[in-house]
């Protein structure tokens, strides 16, 4: 079994504070079951994992290789998949597949039991924390050889995307999602408490964004809030802390070495978690994580309470319908070095080493990554799901575009935020190592001092970098 189990992903996705990956769907439907991974927006119901599983059979072909291919998904999504996987079997007569959806609480369930028997789909999908252990267990095929014998043009692709999936050299797999960080503020509260707004030209730090939250930070009679300046995630996995540690000029792991410490109790990244806990414990100017909802930050922000939110460009698809008005800046720089980083959050779909069909695989590869076509993969998850893909052009051509014609959203701080991506840990054990992190920082909610929580955090993650080692050579060029 993977080892970041549901029951372990929900205790991170509300105290830790995993960010959602896709939420890319329509604003009235229920909050999903089972938290999504980090990276873009909230599926906002899970999908059934006995929903009948289409095959699609190429128009005419007695010798048609059969291919299945598998990822997590919910019920808004699926029109649109089945949209792009309909418009391959039209184009072409050689790959029949069979799409097998399953919501993120059993996907990498049933994907274990699938490698464990040998018989997993031709073609899934991966995330950016788990995918360095899928390829390290030898289940991922490299794809040099297939890049190479096609010509295939990876240069479309948003290097942060490309460079992600390279390991020890050689390239696993082919992007599906991107990602990048702003700071979404809602423009009636604002108004109405005649705060001016986070600055558009991005002009601003870290002692500003608190200002802004305390001028926005109101109490009822009990002392309770009754408005609130900002979310907050805390976690070690993306958005505030971890876009401000690296702004600040601190690392999380000795990455560029041979990762075997964690580098979070050095000065510069400590006084960045430290930015973070005390927008909670010193400022009062956000709340403490709740544990027991994964999808917290959609809620507190489309409640019309919150001022603002320091998250994922790719949650604008979880704000759509609020019955305010919001927009976006760019995140404020760390006041020591005046540099502002960006969560990237790349994830990819890749082929299984077992795959008894590995050309067939990698034709249907090529589809799910191609931005080219007006229905293909990537034209149809930026223009009609609503999220940033690997290609910066159909971002800047569909999704964001429209959201700027229709209600006027700053597109440019999505797209120009990009340039600033941090770099994700790359090791095999990451997953495990971020959870386990993000459970001892959020100790200083119970009242455990920050500076021994972050110890605490540092010896556990010394602990688990140390039962997980990482192979020599396992190279991250990202």
């Amino acid at each position: 079994m993977d080892t970041v189990s549901r029951r372990k992903f929900l205790r991170l996705a509300g105290g830790t504070a995993a960010s959602a990956l896709l939420a890319a769907c329509a604003p009235q439907v229920p909050a999903p079951t089972a938290a999504p991974p980090t990276g873009a927006a909230v599926p906002t119901t899970a999908a059934a994992t006995a929903a009948p599983a289409p095959t699609l059979a190429p128009t005419a072909s007695a010798q048609a290789a059969n291919i299945r291919f598998s990822m997590f998904t919910a019920p808004p999504w699926e029109p649109f998949i089945q949209k792009y996987m309909d418009a391959y079997a039209q184009r072409q007569n050689k790959v029949s597949v069979k799409f097998e959806p399953f919501d993120f609480g059993t996907y990498f369930t049933n994907l274990q039991t699938g490698l464990a028997s040998g018989d997993p789909p031709d073609a899934f999908l991966l995330v950016h924390f788990n995918m360095d252990k899928y390829v390290k267990q030898g289940a991922v095929e490299p794809l040099d050889a297939y890049v190479k014998k096609d010509n295939y043009d990876l240069s479309v692709f948003n290097p942060t995307s490309v460079n992600f999936t390279k390991m020890g050299g050689p390239m696993y797999g082919i992007g599906w999602s991107i990602d990048s960080s702003g700071v979404f503020y809602n423009k009636d509260l604002f108004d109405k408490m005649g705060v001016p707004y986070p600055p558009k030209d991005g002009k601003w730090d870290w002692n500003d964004y608190r200002e802004k939250a305390k001028a926005m930070t109101t109490r009822k009679a009990d002392g309770s809030f009754d408005t609130v300046g900002t979310t907050l995630w805390l976690n070690m996995n993306t958005d505030l802390p971890v876009d401000s540690l690296y702004a600040n000029g601190g690392m999380q792991i000795n990455d560029d070495q041979d990762f075997t410490k964690t580098l979070i109790g050095e000065p510069k990244a400590r006084e960045a978690i430290k930015f973070a806990m005390d927008l909670v414990l010193k400022d009062q100017v956000a709340q403490k994580g709740d544990s027991a909802n994964n999808i917290q930050w959609i809620e507190q922000f489309t409640s019309g309470r919150y001022a603002m939110h320091w998250g994922f460009v790719n949650s604008t698809a979880n704000f759509t319908g609020t019955p305010f008005k919001w927009d976006m800046a760019p995140i404020p720089v760390s006041p020591n070095t005046g540099i502002r980083k960006s969560s990237p959050n790349p994830n990819s779909y890749v082929m299984a080493s077992a795959s008894k069909n590995k050309d067939a695989a990698w034709d249907f590869l090529k589809w799910l990554g191609d931005g080219s076509e007006e229905n293909s993969p990537q034209a149809v998850w930026a223009r009609d799901i609503g999220q940033l893909v690997p290609y910066s052009a159909l971002n800047d051509k569909y999704w964001l575009l429209k959201k700027e014609q229709d209600e006027g959203f700053n597109r440019s701080v999505g797209l120009s935020s990009m340039k600033d991506h941090w770099r994700y840990p790359h090791f095999p054990g990451y997953d495990e190592w971020y959870v386990a992190l993000g459970l001892e920082l959020v100790k200083v909610w119970e009242g455990t001092d920050e500076d021994k929580a972050i110890d605490s955090a540092v010896a556990v993650g010394d602990k688990i970098l140390k039962e997980n080692p990482t192979p020599a050579g396992w190279v991250f060029t990202g």
